[in-house]
């Protein structure tokens, strides 16, 4: 692909080597890849994060309601 394909799909322009933005930039991309392997993506939006919040929400309330169960139980 030429240049002029990369000027009208644009491209990423990454900070210069050694800056403490470019710093930022690995510090950042390594969280993604990092949240990438357990299934997290902070760019997901809509019915995807909330559905992870729902999960969350629901093996928070089996996990109290299994320790209620079990102090009860003595």
């Amino acid at each position: 692909m030429g240049s002029s394909g990369m000027k009208r799909k644009g491209r990423d322009h990454l900070p210069k080597v050694g800056t403490p933005q470019e710093r930022e930039w690995e510090q950042r991309e390594s969280r993604y890849d990092v949240m990438g392997n357990f299934g997290v993506h902070p760019e997901r939006e809509g019915a995807s994060r909330v559905a992870y919040y729902v999960v969350g929400f629901v093996v928070v309330l089996i996990v109290i309601v299994a320790l209620i169960a079990f102090i009860s139980l003595d």
